[in-house]
């Protein structure tokens, strides 16, 4: 769809940047954490009783903004519970309150549903693996947990089966990367030029909420990472091939995947770049300005970034080139120990909660351990992470899943164009799993479920 900056899309951006601002608030003053995580909720859940598509587009507006979700948060008898775990609660909710009203799920809906059944069977086979062999509770419910976020496909298949609730989100979308663009790039300027230190408010909120991390290059550039960086390049797939507002839109997209400095989101923009040219080309409707128009988003924001902040296009070919900077180098020493892992139980697996122990060249974690020696259960290599905890069955079964969601769009480009740039999308999220683990986790599998959701036909 091509965005248009009208007056909804205006409100939205404000909206947003109003969450962030008021998150920074009651960063700063805790005793109003609580109010406004109330306050928030109960606006939620009046919303979403009067029309869930409400509550489903506001859970999914946190999704885009909130990283680990914890913008706002709140402590009740000791646990601490974050805002997006409180949205999933009231959404989730709500749709199953309905749903058991009327005894039945919508044929649409239960059709969508089954694609995913061998994944699910998996994910309930890798919980039943780690408690039989022993692991720890607590990491293996923190390892498991982020994919209760497939509850969603139910509502989400139900509510966007329409045109217009699609479009909806996708505009919620598109003024949530604006918006964390802008808030990228004043960052990015502020550490950069040291109006800001890392001793300051704004530095801790951005870490202490979970929201991303800050660090300082040599040359003075500062490095800022959101992990919900994943949906700037969504909307770089999403809008990069559609009218001029929407060049604008994965303009901001691409300012934020530069100032990432992520390597996984580079080679997963030029993968997903690459399969929706393929796809557009499928479709018969490739031509000089598609071709074009992603390379001149790379180029305008590239640009843009180089004129506001010191050194950025040293520190791009610098990232381009070091194989031994230390998440790259971390990530080599962890490929032979999940190996080994692997080799112990290739077939059932070891269950979630499975830890291993290897030497990071991490610097933060060397400085809390200066050995480097850390045991984790959150691994850097997404599909071998499915293969420890769920067996080949677990892999097989995610890569079925995004097979046949991208069969399904493939085979639909011979009557619509629609599907090119969400298989792209598709594509980019695939390939930066492999390096990034994102589809054990709400913001990927919130990403593979919109997709899927955009990918059905009236």
């Amino acid at each position: 769809m091509d965005i248009r900056f009208d007056r909804r899309m205006f409100l939205l951006c404000a909206g947003m940047a109003g969450l962030f601002c008021l998150s920074f608030l009651v960063f700063l003053y805790p005793l109003l954490n609580t109010v406004a995580f109330l306050a928030i909720v109960a606006g939620t859940l009046f919303l979403a009783l009067r029309r869930l598509e409400y509550g489903l587009l506001l859970a999914f507006a946190e999704l885009f903004l909130g990283s680990k979700g914890y913008l706002f948060s709140a402590t009740i008898g000791g646990a601490t519970i974050s805002l997006r775990m409180a949205l999933f609660i009231i959404v989730i909710g709500v749709w199953l309150a309905r749903r058991s009203a009327t005894f039945y799920l919508l044929p649409s809906t239960f059709s969508q549903l089954l694609r995913y059944i061998p994944l699910f069977l998996m994910i309930l086979w890798g919980i039943i693996v780690g408690l039989a062999r022993g692991n720890a509770f607590d990491a293996l419910l923190l390892d498991a947990n982020g994919y209760f976020f497939f509850a969603y496909v139910g509502p989400i298949f139900e509510i966007f089966s329409k045109k217009e609730a699609r479009e909806r989100v996708m505009c919620v979308l598109a003024a949530s990367v604006v918006v964390q663009a802008l808030l990228t790039a004043a960052l990015a300027i502020a550490f950069s030029r040291e109006w800001l230190n890392l001793g300051t408010s704004v530095y801790r909120w951005v870490r202490v909420t979970g929201l991303g991390e800050i660090t300082l290059l040599e040359g003075g550039l500062a490095r800022v990472f959101f992990q919900s960086h994943l949906f700037a390049l969504m909307a770089l797939l999403m809008f990069g091939f559609q009218g001029l507002q929407s060049f604008a839109v994965a303009t901001a997209g691409a300012v934020s995947l530069w100032l990432s400095l992520s390597r996984s989101f580079w080679i997963g923009a030029v993968a997903g770049v690459i399969t929706a040219w393929g796809a557009l080309t499928r479709a018969h409707a490739f031509n000089m300005r598609r071709f074009f128009s992603p390379i001149l988003v790379a180029g305008a924001s590239f640009l843009f970034i180089v004129l506001i902040t010191p050194h950025f296009n040293d520190a791009v070919f610098g990232r381009v080139e070091d194989s031994d900077e230390p998440a790259a180098s971390s990530r080599m020493k962890l490929l032979p120990v999940l190996a080994e892992e692997i080799k112990k139980h290739p077939i059932v697996g070891s269950g979630f909660g499975k830890t291993v122990t290897y030497v990071t060249d991490d610097p933060r974690a060397r400085e809390r351990v200066p050995s480097g020696e850390i045991t984790t259960y959150a691994f850097e290599w997404g599909y071998l992470d499915f293969w420890v905890k769920m067996g080949i069955g677990g892999l097989l079964a995610y890569l079925y899943l995004l097979a046949s969601i991208f069969r399904r769009g493939w085979r639909s480009l011979h009557s619509s164009v629609h599907a090119a740039p969400l298989l792209g999308a598709l594509a980019a999220l695939a390939i930066t799993h492999v390096f990034s683990p994102y589809l054990n986790h709400p913001l990927g599998i919130g990403f593979l479920l919109l997709i899927d959701a955009n990918l059905q036909k009236e």
